[in-house]
């Protein structure tokens, strides 16, 4: 019972040493992963803000006039579940695809980013064959990615997400080449393998997804019920594939996976089921 005091007593004091050390590692500026990781991030955001003279805002930094709709619209795509619920069918935010509301430059942890996309629309669209309006793109995502049904047009909804959209696109000229919107494409063209990436998934994506692949709290469904529908972008191999290879894991500086792999676990989650597209 003496030696289990003793031994309690000195992980107590290490523990304590331990917390000291981090915080003056704080102080003097020595390295740390997580401070690595969010050099990183900021670093390369602050390259390409300056690279292409463009400054990210914030939506409560928006004109008096249309700020509650900005703000609203930030809203919405952070937590869909509980601002346009009746909205969507799975159980995905739109976050989850669109990390920070898409209020990023994209690439390696940044996701989807929508700075700019207001810009870009109308467009015409491969898929649809035919040119669609920001409102028609956003509503083609509630019925496919959520699995649910269109917002009304006229609706306070589609108003607020709008009108984020343009806010935080404000700076981009219409139409002109935006490089960090989509994803961009792997460079190994080969069919994934739904064995290996079982491997891999229960490797690397198991301790936030889940083995049954439901996830939870903040980690969305990856297939089943509540996840996206067959029409959704990421049921297409190649783009699943290549949102894995340069946003997971989540908060790793850079891509874990090998490209190989990322195609590989793609292949794993879509041989599962998941709900049809009904619009």
């Amino acid at each position: 019972m003496i030696k289990r005091a003793i031994l309690g007593c000195l992980c107590v004091i290490g523990f304590i040493f331990f917390v000291v050390y981090l915080f003056r590692a704080g102080e003097m500026g020595i390295s740390s992963p997580t401070r690595d990781y969010l050099a990183h991030k900021q670093a390369r955001e602050a390259a390409t803000l300056t690279r292409y003279k463009l400054d990210l805002v914030d939506p409560n930094e928006a004109p008096n006039g249309i700020r509650h709709y900005a703000r609203q619209g930030y809203l919405v795509l952070i937590d869909t579940q509980t601002y346009a619920k009746q909205y969507i069918g799975d159980g995905l935010n739109c976050t989850n695809c669109h990390f920070s509301g898409g209020d990023t430059t994209g690439g390696v942890q940044g996701s989807i980013s929508l700075v700019g996309v207001a810009a870009k629309y109308p467009s015409y669209e491969d898929r649809a064959k035919r040119v669609l309006d920001l409102p028609a793109r956003i509503n083609n995502c509630f019925m496919r990615s959520m699995n649910g049904t269109a917002l009304p047009l006229d609706s306070e909804l589609m108003l607020s997400v709008v009108t984020y959209l343009h806010w935080i696109s404000k700076d981009v000229p219409i139409y002109a080449p935006i490089p960090w919107l989509g994803l961009k494409p792997l460079s190994v063209q080969s069919k994934g393998d739904a064995e290996q990436g079982k491997r891999v998934y229960h490797t690397y994506c198991a301790l936030c997804h889940r083995d049954d692949g439901q996830g939870g709290e903040n980690n969305p469904p990856l297939w089943g019920e509540h996840s996206f529908n067959d029409a959704a972008g990421f049921n297409r191999p190649e783009t699943l594939a290549a949102f894995i290879y340069w946003n997971m894991p989540y908060d790793d500086a850079t891509p874990v996976l090998t490209e190989k792999q990322a195609l590989d676990v793609a292949a794993y989650i879509l041989s599962h089921s998941r709900p049809k597209d009904t619009n």
